[in-house]
């Protein structure tokens, strides 16, 4: 099922009135502040032990309205709950849309199509990760990282398991997850 993995963007309404909808997601989520990014002057998140980081809300400085990143399992509630509250008072910034494939060779099944269109259309192509040994940790990108649409196709699996030495989590991670993404960035003026 494709689905949002980010979602990102500007609310025009006051940061009050966001925070309090975003906290509809789930049940006790906590608000933590933290010094903000991009000219904004503040940084609400938020989350909880059971849920993580829920929702990031930037806001203040020279912005005048707030901005909210969600991203991973919150990107898809989070956006739909934006997009049901706000539709016509919401700016999108970035959406990554993504879908997850669990059967064995999925990225070697998908990989000739992603570079076949990459020849036919002039567009860039870069690799992560080992493509030729273990062919673990495999990224292939479409599109440069300044693109305003930029392709990934990338061993899931290998991710999930990075940094995990819990053995009962590891065994929760499938053999073989490759997904497919596509990364969409609203145009910016120069």
């Amino acid at each position: 099922m494709v689905r949002f993995d980010w979602y990102q963007g500007t609310v025009s309404r006051p940061v009050d009135d966001v925070l309090e909808r975003l906290s509809d997601l789930a049940p006790g989520l906590a608000i933590s502040h933290a010094r903000g990014l991009q000219g904004y002057a503040q940084s609400t998140r938020l989350g909880s032990e059971e849920t993580g980081q829920v929702a990031a809300v930037w806001h203040g400085g020279h912005h005048p309205y707030p901005h909210v990143v969600l991203s991973g399992s919150w990107a898809q509630p989070g956006a739909e709950l934006i997009r049901a509250a706000w539709q016509f008072e919401h700016s999108v910034s970035r959406v990554d849309v993504c879908e997850d494939f669990s059967d064995l060779g999925a990225f070697d099944r998908i990989q000739p199509h992603l570079v076949d269109a990459a020849i036919r259309h002039r567009v860039k192509v870069d690799t992560r990760g080992d493509h030729l040994v273990t062919k673990e940790g495999r990224t292939v990108y479409l599109g440069s990282p300044k693109s305003a649409v930029r392709l990934r196709l990338y061993d899931k699996a290998a991710e999930l398991r990075a940094g995990v030495n819990d053995a009962k989590l590891l065994a929760e991670i499938p053999d073989h997850l490759a997904r497919l993404e596509a990364q969409v960035r609203a145009a910016t003026r120069e």
